[in-house]
């Protein structure tokens, strides 16, 4: 099986199915597995086309792991409560491009109702195909980082098992989809995964901030972790890790659509 890693698409259709062809990807193959590190929407161009082509691909062949964008939209289209965050995060720009209004409102339930009148967005959103983390031979691959706190009965605490909570323990994974993916593959939170061989795999922080050359976006590689954004809504760069289950390889593809104005 091979599998095709991407991260931080902020609803750049164009240059990420560029950068997959250019990778080899093919959505028809079975052999074959495209692997999201959530952010999908917000900040692009192209939202809805992104929305449709990524489920045109075969359930079975696609893996979707929740970025803090997907939260965001989520909290907005449920509450209708729009905030300077939603307008910051392009949060509110993406359900303006959903809800197909010619004039721009900042109502956010007239924006969800408008959009549920063509788009099961919110019930996509909410299903079981999304996942927090994904696991597959020495990777890991999640938005940012895993929880380091959970709720339990008696309170909040750091003393449980992230991959198997017990019962009544509820990992804090939406705190851990804003960490800093580098700074976290280094604490101490990371240390025991670390010696069991695990390669962290994330998109959310783009790549230029982590190179010294500047605007630099390429995939970046240290110790243990991989970083994957390409900060594509501004850079116009959409990285591609490609891994092979027969060697767990990992091999990096860059595309890049030169920004004009």
């Amino acid at each position: 099986m091979r599998y095709f890693v991407v991260s931080d698409i902020h609803s750049c259709h164009d240059e990420l199915f560029s950068a997959l062809l250019e990778a080899g990807y093919d959505s028809s193959r079975d052999d074959q597995i495209l692997i999201v590190c959530g952010d999908i929407f917000d900040r692009g161009p192209k939202p809805i086309e992104t929305f449709r082509a990524l489920r045109e691909i075969p359930r079975e062949r696609r893996i979707l792991i929740k970025g803090n964008h997907e939260d965001l939209l989520v909290r907005a289209l449920e509450s209708g409560d729009l905030t300077a965050a939603d307008l910051q995060n392009g949060t509110i720009e993406t359900m303006q491009i959903f809800s197909r209004l010619e004039e721009r409102i900042l109502d956010g339930l007239a924006l969800r109702f408008a959009i549920e009148e063509n788009y099961d967005l919110l019930e996509w959103l909410e299903g079981d195909q999304w996942q927090d983390c994904f696991e597959i031979g020495p990777y890991l691959f999640v938005h940012a980082g895993f929880p380091t706190m959970a709720m339990t009965e008696e309170g909040i605490t750091e003393d449980f098992s992230w991959r198997h909570p017990q019962e009544g323990v509820a990992p804090d994974w939406k705190s851990a989809r804003w960490e800093n993916p580098l700074l976290f593959s280094k604490s101490r939170f990371f240390q025991r995964e670390k010696e069991r061989g695990t390669i962290l795999v994330a998109g959310h922080r783009p790549n230029d901030r982590y190179w010294k050359e500047k605007g630099k976006q390429d995939i970046y590689f240290d110790d243990h972790f991989i970083g994957m954004d390409g900060g594509c809504h501004y850079s116009g760069q959409m990285n591609v890790l490609v891994i092979d289950d027969s060697d767990w390889k990992a091999i990096p593809f860059h595309y890049r659509k030169e920004r004009t104005g």
